[in-house]
């Protein structure tokens, strides 16, 4: 197989990617994209570029094209959470679940007012004891729950977001024709 170097988006707009410079690969769409937030990179990788051996991996749903991977915690608890980029929490779930699973029964939260462009909301926060998703597991993690169904915290499908905050320390990967989301180390 040919190296085939990833296409590489970094914040400020800087864009590296050595093949479209040198023209020496085909135009193949990637498949598996490699976000390390941590090291604030994107990596985009053809077909067959990446050792998928070297992740852990959990089968994942796609819903509005983006991966919900399933999360365990407290007690019994199983649900499906959108993997947001973008947030720089941990955990956040939406109103309605918290509801419907009696989470706000179970768990100790304050209340809070969180502000913003649109203006202000009061929000709960808390810790849950532990949360595991593809094989790993964190302990004492913060969670909020939104004051409000708005924006992807007002689908039904999945019970909240998980954040950058808990992502930090894996490169995470995911896999778009394998269905699957992996966790790596960072190094």
């Amino acid at each position: 197989m040919t190296h085939r170097p990833p296409v590489v988006f970094r914040p400020g707009g800087r864009y590296e990617n050595s093949a479209a410079q040198s023209r020496d690969q085909d135009d193949t769409p990637p498949s598996l994209v490699e976000l390390d937030v941590a090291g604030d990179s994107l990596f985009l990788y053809p077909p067959g570029a990446w050792d998928t051996r070297r992740a852990d991996w959990l089968e994942v749903v796609f819903h509005r094209n983006a991966p919900l991977p399933s999360c365990s915690f407290d007690g019994d608890h199983t649900a499906l959470f959108d993997l947001d980029t973008g947030f720089p929490g941990m955990v956040t779930f939406n109103r309605s679940f918290a509801e419907r699973s009696g989470l706000l029964d179970e768990l100790d939260t304050e209340t809070f007012t969180a502000g913003g462009v649109g203006g202000t909301i009061e929000m709960q926060r808390g810790q849950l004891e532990w949360l595991e998703m593809g094989g790993r597991r964190w302990e004492q993690v913060p969670f909020t729950v939104a004051g409000e169904a708005q924006g992807v915290l007002a689908d039904e499908a999945v019970a909240g977001l998980v954040g950058t905050g808990l992502l930090s320390s894996y490169r995470t990967l995911i896999d778009y024709p394998g269905g699957r989301i992996g966790l790596v180390e960072r190094d």
